[in-house]
């Protein structure tokens, strides 16, 4: 996710931006995830931000985005793609494998608009 991150925005300027976001309780919880694996630190193309109230604003958002929201309906992971007015355009729930052409065919297809 992060290489496609990084891609896109190189190849679309001004167009794409992802940003991580995450209810974790403490940045020392996202430090050690991103310690591990490829990434060897935090990624340099992609923001990673803490949501204060976690996990409580970001879900308040995302029902809002949705027209509405039950108990359990904010699943982590969830990747969600956002218009420059601030709009959810696209959502996928649920873990997602984003090396695949077709996840990067779907966000060209997004930007594109």
């Amino acid at each position: 996710m992060v290489a496609l991150g990084e891609a896109l925005a190189r190849e679309n300027p001004g167009k794409f931006q992802m940003v991580a976001v995450s209810v974790d309780e403490s940045a020392e919880i996202v430090k050690a995830f991103f310690t591990k694996g490829p990434w060897r630190g935090l990624p340099r193309g992609v923001p990673v931000v803490m949501e204060p109230g976690g996990g409580e604003v970001t879900r308040r958002y995302y029902c809002e985005g949705r027209g509405a929201c039950g108990p359990n309906d904010v699943k982590f992971p969830e990747s969600y793609f956002i218009d420059r007015e601030g709009r959810i355009v696209a959502f996928v729930v649920g873990p997602m494998d984003w090396s695949q052409p077709a996840a990067r065919s779907y966000l060209e297809a997004l930007i594109k608009g």
